[in-house]
């Protein structure tokens, strides 16, 4: 059954165009009472009308909802479902049944001054922090914050219905498009009407980096473009260096902000490793904390409560589990930590070797490997790196395989399917020449191995590892 069914007659509207003609009606507008809001610009009017309309029934909303659980999402727990009530609850003669221009014309005005407000970041109540973006106060950040996970979800099937209006039959991912399309829209408006930037902002801005990565690739230029503006207004509102303070006391915005921070410093990372382009944060310029590994109920409870697990030793920020439960917000510290590596790894892949860095590659030691002992015959093969063995090939092979598996397992219509299968080839080229090469003695070499007691790492580092392919990718 398609997912849409029962809400077949609202699913999509027509053009901007077509729309915003069968939406007017002169009667309508003589009777708008716009005039309790300042009137926006025809442009921006015609930017919001679309968004407006666009906007799923409140049925459809839910079976979106359903499809989507992601318990790595860690912005605001509960978030995005009191959102979508809130909105439908303040809206919902607006949005159900024939939709009016004036109706719509009234919302988007109300919308449009909450958003010309500036948005009161640091609020310890939840309740508090959570009311001054719902309902009523409802945002054009909020709107594309909702977009987002209406759009994620749309992508995650494979379901078809028809258009009534079009009579064209499309996808889920066709739909993700569209709202995609939206979320960009709602950041549009939020530009024209000069509205201070602030944390749900970024977030918006974050969700939709990701959203262009699944529709348009994660190596095309809208993604980058999108990403670039993240880190913008990530840096411009200050989120990468906020300063730790002694006692912590935490709160539901001051979590958010780390939170939000996390995420950005981890994808910046994940974008720059897989383009081979040079990250936009660096951690030479980073301050702020890890988010605490608390529960979301803590953080949405009593901030008594809150306050005295904030001062007990084992919610220290180096700590990686409290009480020994994995939580979402562990996942996502351990993805902000593993971030902070990835910065150093690129640090010396995209970028040439000077100063501290040479210096710090020089003083590295490993030509001599630490003496055996007796209980592993393996720990007499050790090197300095960590004291543990070098991978075995038999591993190496193993891993390789997976991995070709999984480039093959991605269909012919996502994004990046050339990229995948091009590197699935090379891989497997490697993988054929390693395992079905010429027998030792009849022309092949008899070591391909190298031998790590050696190398000379301290004269040379180039001669063993080429560092700009992963700046070029030209192997592709």
């Amino acid at each position: 059954m398609p997912v849409f069914e029962e809400a077949q007659s609202h699913l999509l509207t027509p053009s901007m165009t077509e729309s915003a003609a069968a939406l007017t009606d002169p009667s309508d507008v003589s009777a708008s009472p716009s005039t309790s809001h300042p009137r926006e610009s025809e442009e921006t009017l015609k930017l919001c009308l679309e968004v407006l309309s666009y906007i799923p029934p409140q049925s459809t909303s839910e079976v979106l909802f359903t499809r989507n659980i992601n318990p790595n999402d860690t912005w605001l727990p509960g978030g995005r479902l009191r959102l979508a009530s809130s909105l439908y609850e303040a809206f919902g003669a607006s949005l159900e049944g024939t939709r009016r221009y004036s109706h719509l014309r009234e919302m988007a005005s109300l919308i449009c001054s909450n958003s010309k407000a500036r948005f009161v970041e640091d609020q310890e109540d939840p309740e508090e922090y959570m009311s001054s973006f719902c309902g009523t106060q409802m945002r054009w950040e909020s709107l594309g914050i909702l977009f987002t996970y209406w759009a994620f979800s749309a992508s995650l099937t494979r379901d078809t219905d028809i258009d009534p209006v079009g009579q064209n039959v499309f996808t889920g991912r066709q739909m993700a498009r569209r709202f995609t399309n939206c979320v960009s829209k709602c950041i549009d408006i939020c530009r024209k009407l000069g509205a201070p930037p602030n944390t749900l902002f970024v977030y918006v801005c974050f969700r939709h980096t990701l959203l262009e990565s699944n529709v348009s690739g994660d190596a095309s230029l809208e993604t980058w473009r999108a990403h670039a503006e993240l880190v913008a207004i990530t840096t411009f509102l200050g989120l990468h260096c906020i300063p730790r303070t002694t006692p912590y006391e935490p709160s539901v915005s001051s979590e958010i902000k780390r939170r939000l921070f996390a995420c950005v410093y981890n994808i910046d990372k994940v974008v720059s490793s897989f383009t081979g382009r040079p990250p936009l944060l660096n951690a030479r310029h980073v301050s702020t904390p890890l988010p605490l590994d608390i529960d979301d109920e803590l953080l949405l409870g009593d901030r008594a409560r809150l306050l005295e697990v904030a001062r007990t030793p084992e919610i220290s920020d180096e700590r990686h589990f409290y009480d020994n439960k994995l939580k979402p917000v562990t996942i996502m510290r351990a993805r902000g930590m593993m971030a902070f590596i990835r910065n150093d790894i690129l640090d010396i892949s995209l970028g040439q070797i000077h100063g501290d860095v040479a210096a710090s590659l020089s003083s590295i030691t490993i030509l001599s490997p630490p003496p055996p002992t007796s209980s592993s015959s393996a720990a007499a093969e050790a090197t300095d790196f960590g004291s543990k063995p070098p991978p075995k090939r038999s591993q190496i092979i193993q891993q390789l395989s997976l991995l070709v598996g999984f480039l093959e397992w991605i269909r012919p219509a996502a994004p990046n399917s050339e990229l995948c299968q091009t590197v699935a080839r090379i891989i497997r080229h490697v993988l054929d020449q390693t395992l079905d090469g010429p027998p030792r003695g009849i022309g092949g070499p008899e070591d391909a191995v190298v031998d790590w007691g050696t190398v000379d790492f301290a004269t040379d580092v180039s001669n063993y590892f080429n560092f700009d392919l992963l700046d070029t990718f030209d192997w592709l």
